[in-house]
C-alpha cells in the first residue's frame, strides 16, 4: 500500500522548493473546498490547479524535474 500524503508532507516538499529556487520565489500551498493547490506570492498567481493531497504531491515532484530539465537547457 502506498505511503498516505499529509498536509505535512506537503509543506515539507514546497519547502524543499524553496531551497531549490534559491528562495527566489515566495510558494505556498493553498488549500480550500477539500482540495490543495501550488500558488505565489501569497496566493495571487496559481502555480497549480487545484486538486487532492497525492495528485498534487505528484504534480510538485514533477514540477521540481521540470525546473531542474530548463536548468540544463
Amino acid at each position: 500500500m502506498a505511503e498516505k500524503i499529509t498536509k505535512a508532507r506537503l509543506d515539507n516538499l514546497v519547502s524543499i522548493l524553496i531551497r531549490e529556487t534559491n528562495d527566489t520565489v515566495d510558494y505556498e500551498l493553498d488549500s480550500a473546498y477539500g482540495g490543495y493547490r501550488l500558488v505565489r506570492n501569497q496566493g495571487s498567481h496559481d502555480v497549480s490547479p487545484r486538486m487532492g493531497k497525492t495528485e498534487l504531491y505528484h504534480w510538485i515532484h514533477a514540477y521540481r524535474q521540470g525546473i531542474e530539465l530548463g536548468k540544463t537547457l
